[in-house]
């Protein structure tokens, strides 16, 4: 691995495992923290990498969070908890930050070592969970909110939930994009651990989101022999992690005792290593299986994609939503009455609390469970069309024309992390938002041309470096002063 790709890879594996071991960066004691070790990433770039250059698409992605971001802030003018509110802006600076060092520090031939570190982050924090319990000596300790279910170290079931499923979209990409067989072997070996933490979360919604990113990715993937030979090879061992996992009850399970839980910890334990190695030697395969695959014709698959999202719609419908989406439903619906009342500019950042006390919600909730209702309900129409234009300026990365064989890859994580954004609070859990935002980076480095970039020279990299001690000295402005 080459120096330069070494530093993306390292970089962005730390970000992920450091600020999920960090309570998934959800509480604001390590808020300055990041901002600050990220702002630092970013003028150590500027000062070291000759040369650096920046698309149009890129500052304009930038922009946007900015003013997404600023008017967070200034929403605190109108709130009814202005403190609240401003603690949603110091945490905005956090992706401002995130996005702003990755983009100056990845370029076209690092994007592969980018996702890499993403995915691995991914691995170690999901495989150190797994291994938790796994080796649990003791009863399962049980909370309100995630009961037994896998959530350590984030805190939160659903957050390790889709950090699982951007891992597993990841290591699948990866492992078809291989630049050898035993990378291949590697990233193939992670989808049977990745899996296995995604079944003890129980997380419906990440799930979902899985579904969504593998849907793109078999719909945009150039390499579709390669993925659906991959997809086929891995589908036993990953079928095998489920089934092993599920029935492995003790684990799952707050009466069992410890010499059930040591028990079922072993027999899982030794379950995946095989499975893992098991991974890795069918990787093998993949290239001859691929190679018959093109020789057929593969042009049914999209429909089949299609197919199958309307099949699963169907079912949830038959279902019954509420019943499928838990209390979500019911959280959706006050934010709407929030928004009913406050239209224009919403009522203040962080205020949803307020209205699902108002209520009489049988639990306390401080979040709407769905990044852009919430933001509709507190920040109004103009501030959802600020954070719209944040999040979609990487979709149209995408759909520029670009010969980078990993966008598909990108593309595939960034829509499940986009779904599952949807679906539950991931905005306040910095440590998902932050895997969010570095996959939308591959997007948005992937669509670079010559013609769109803007070489940064001495007086913008001042310009530049200056942003980044802003955004330190904002961070630290708001730590000291808002209380």
């Amino acid at each position: 691995m080459r120096l330069a790709g070494l530093g993306v890879f390292s970089s962005s594996a730390a970000v992920v495992v450091a600020v999920s071991f960090a309570n998934g960066g959800y509480f604001r004691e390590s808020w300055l923290w990041i901002a600050l070790a990220l702002c630092s990433l970013a003028g150590m770039v500027i000062l070291l990498r000759e040369p650096i250059v920046l698309s149009k698409l890129d500052l304009l992605a930038l922009a946007a969070l900015v003013v997404f971001e600023t008017w967070t802030a200034l929403s605190a003018a109108w709130s009814s908890a202005p403190t609240q509110s401003l603690h949603d802006a110091e945490r905005g600076l956090v992706y401002v930050a995130a996005l702003l060092a990755f983009l100056l520090l990845v370029e076209s031939a690092t994007i592969h070592d980018l996702l890499g570190g993403v995915a691995a982050g991914a691995v170690l924090v999901c495989g150190y969970s797994l291994g938790e319990r796994l080796l649990a000596t003791s009863k399962i300790s049980t909370d309100v909110v995630s009961g037994t279910r896998l959530n350590e170290p984030l805190g939160y079931t659903n957050a390790l939930g889709i950090l699982a499923a951007i891992g597993v979209l990841l290591s699948l990409g990866l492992a078809v994009h291989a630049r050898n067989r035993v990378e291949r072997a590697l990233w193939a070996s992670a989808t049977p651990l990745l899996l296995a933490a995604l079944a003890l979360t129980e997380s419906r919604g990440a799930v979902v989101a899985l579904a969504a990113g593998l849907g793109v990715l078999v719909v945009v993937e150039a390499r579709r022999a390669e993925l659906v030979a991959a997809a086929l090879v891995l589908s036993a061992s990953g079928a095998a992690a489920l089934l092993s996992t599920l029935r492995a009850t003790s684990l799952r399970t707050a009466n069992a005792t410890p010499g059930q839980l040591s028990s079922a910890g072993a027999r899982l334990t030794l379950a995946l290593l095989v499975l893992m190695l098991a991974s890795a030697l069918a990787s093998l395969a993949i290239g001859p299986l691929a190679a018959r695959l093109r020789r057929q014709r593969l042009s049914w698959m999209v429909p089949a994609v299609f197919a199958l999202a309307l099949t699963c719609a169907a079912a949830v419908g038959v279902l019954g939503v509420d019943r499928a989406l838990g209390p979500r439903v019911d959280y959706w619906r006050v934010a709407w009455h929030e928004f009913v009342q406050n239209p224009w500019l919403g009522s203040g950042a962080a205020t949803f609390f307020q209205y699902s006390l108002r209520a009489g919600m049988p639990v306390a909730v401080l979040d709407a469970h769905s990044l852009f209702l919430e933001t509709l309900a507190e920040l109004g129409v103009l501030g959802l069309l600020l954070l719209a234009a944040a999040l979609v300026v990487p979709l149209v990365a995408a759909v520029r024309e670009h010969e980078h064989s990993l966008a598909s890859v990108s593309l595939g994580a960034y829509v499940a992390f986009l779904v599952h954004a949807g679906l539950d609070w991931d905005w306040e859990m910095p440590a998902v938002t932050l895997a969010g935002l570095l996959v939308a980076v591959g997007l948005l480095v992937a669509a670079r041309v010559d013609r769109d970039t803007i070489a940064i020279g001495l007086t913008a990299r001042i310009g530049v470096a200056s942003a980044a001690l802003s955004v330190a000295v904002i961070a630290l402005a708001l730590r000291l002063l808002v209380d």
